[in-house]
C-alpha cells in the first residue's frame, strides 16, 4: 500500500475523484507505465523532471491512501483506483477515483494543525504527486480517526473559513486583472508585489532596467537564493493582462542567453491557453497564472505590511464564523 499526496483541483473532490494534467495524453489509454511514457515520447513532449510524479499517479491502486491538501485542511480517503478522462478543468484532465473520508454527504476537512511538523512541512511541497510513505502510520491514525468522525466539528468551521477565502481569492483576481487595485501602474507594481513575494520565499531580488537586453530577450526580476545546501537563480517576466497571456513572455525567457539560470518563470494575472502551455514546457519555462498569484498571495497575506495589503485592497478585519 501506497501513501501519496496529490495536489488535485478541489472541484473533482465532491466526484469522488483526483486530477492531474498532461491532457495531451489519456492515461486511462494505457496499461503501463512504459506505455504511458512511450505515448509522451511519440507525441515529443518532453517530461523532464515530471516523470516521477506521473509514474506515481499513473501506478495509484485500490487501497492506497491518498492525501489532497487544501487551504488550510486537507481531504483523506482510499483510492478505488479507476482511471478516467475528461476536459473542462485545468491540471485535472486524467483522473482517478478515491474513496473520501465525508460527513453527511461532504468531504471531510482534516485541520493541518493536527499534523507533525514534518507531515506540515511536506503537505506544502510544490510537487503535484509526492510520496507519503515515511508518514505510513501517522496517516493511518488520522484516517481512522476521520472514519470515527473525531474531525466533524472543525470541518464545519473550515469549510465556512474556506467558502469566505474562495470568495476573497476570486475578488482579489479579478481586481488584479481590471486594474481595481492601489498598485502602481505601468506594470511596476506588479512586478514589485511579485518581488516582494519571492523575498518573502527566501530570495533576494533585483527589478531589472527595461531594454536592458537586445533583441526581444528581457527579465523584469532576477532572484537568487544561495544557502548551505542549494543555490537557484531565477529569471522572471510579470505580465499585468486579463483573459489569456499569450506565448510572448515565455519568448523574451528563452530568448536569454545565462546556462546559470535554474528557472525561468513567467507570472501573470491571467492564465494561458493550453498551447501555450505546451510550448512553455516544451522550452522548460515554469508558468504562474493569475489563480497561482492570488495563491501566493494568500499564503503570505499574515506577512505582508499594513501598507502593502492596502495596495492591494485588502483590510485586516475580524469575522465571525459561525
Amino acid at each position: 500500500m501506497k501513501y501519496l499526496l496529490v495536489r488535485s483541483p478541489a472541484e473533482l473532490l465532491k466526484d469522488n475523484l483526483i486530477g492531474y494534467g498532461w491532457g495531451q495524453v489519456k492515461f486511462a489509454n494505457y496499461t503501463s507505465v512504459k506505455e504511458l511514457i512511450a505515448a509522451f515520447k511519440e507525441k515529443n513532449i518532453s517530461l523532464g523532471r515530471h516523470t516521477n510524479q506521473i509514474k506515481r499517479f499513473f501506478n495509484i491502486k485500490p487501497g492506497d491512501i491518498v492525501v489532497v491538501p487544501l487551504v488550510k485542511s486537507f481531504a483523506i480517503g482510499r483510492a478505488v483506483g479507476t482511471k478516467s478522462y475528461d476536459k473542462g478543468i485545468t491540471n485535472g484532465e486524467n483522473r482517478v477515483s478515491v474513496d473520501f473520508v465525508c460527513v453527511d454527504g461532504r468531504i471531510l476537512k482534516t485541520p493541518r494543525k493536527n499534523l507533525s511538523n514534518g507531515l506540515e512541512s511536506r503537505m506544502r511541497i510544490r510537487m503535484s504527486v509526492a510520496d507519503l510513505g515515511q508518514f505510513a502510520n501517522e496517516l493511518d491514525s488520522i484516517y481512522e480517526a476521520a472514519k470515527g468522525g473525531h474531525y466533524r466539528f472543525e470541518s464545519t468551521l473550515i469549510e465556512k473559513e474556506e467558502q469566505q477565502l474562495a470568495d476573497f481569492k476570486t475578488k482579489l483576481l479579478h481586481n488584479l486583472q481590471h486594474g481595481k487595485t492601489f498598485l502602481d501602474g505601468g506594470g511596476q507594481g506588479l512586478e514589485e508585489l511579485v518581488a516582494t513575494l519571492l523575498e518573502l520565499d527566501g530570495y533576494n531580488t533585483t527589478i531589472e532596467a527595461k531594454n536592458k537586453l537586445k533583441g526581444v530577450a528581457d527579465i523584469d526580476i532576477l532572484a537568487e537564493r544561495n544557502d548551505r545546501f542549494f543555490a537557484a537563480k531565477l529569471l522572471v517576466q510579470v505580465k499585468h493582462h486579463a483573459g489569456k497571456s499569450s506565448t510572448h513572455a515565455i519568448e523574451q525567457l528563452d530568448a536569454v542567453e545565462d546556462d546559470s539560470a535554474t528557472v525561468r518563470c513567467v507570472v501573470t494575472t491571467a492564465d494561458f491557453s493550453a498551447k501555450v502551455r505546451d510550448y512553455a514546457h516544451l522550452k522548460n519555462i515554469m508558468l504562474i497564472t493569475g489563480n497561482d498569484l492570488v495563491e501566493w498571495i494568500s499564503e503570505h497575506l499574515d506577512k505582508l505590511t499594513v501598507e502593502q495589503l492596502r495596495t492591494l485592497g485588502i483590510a485586516n478585519l475580524p469575522v465571525v464564523m459561525v
